[in-house]
């Protein structure tokens, strides 16, 4: 067991060393869109392939099964994108859920 964990009490660098300039920049808009497009196309993504979300989509009877699931899926990847957008930017939460729910 020794022999497994020698070393990991010592950091990989030295201490007062310059970190990488990885994650120091800011980044640029254009990877903010991105950022935000991919979380929203996650978002929707993950919530069609969803098997419990089908299972209700066939259930409920007067709502078509494909409505319901690109629905859900777009308020999923709407507020995915939001998250994002108050990672990026650092917003409060608390005003962002009052415009949220103002919005509903």
């Amino acid at each position: 067991m020794h022999v497994k964990i020698a070393g990991h009490d010592r950091p990989v660098r030295a201490p007062g060393a310059l970190p990488s300039p990885i994650g120091l920049l800011p980044a640029s808009e254009n990877a903010k869109w991105v950022g935000m497009l991919v979380s929203f196309a996650l978002g929707f993504a993950v919530t069609i392939a969803e098997p419990d979300l089908q299972v209700l989509a066939e259930t409920v009877p007067h709502i078509n099964n494909t409505v319901l699931l690109v629905t859900v899926g777009i308020g999923v990847g709407f507020f995915l994108a939001v998250c994002m957008v108050r990672i990026l930017t650092g917003m409060n939460l608390r005003w962002l859920l009052i415009a949220c729910y103002a919005v509903v």
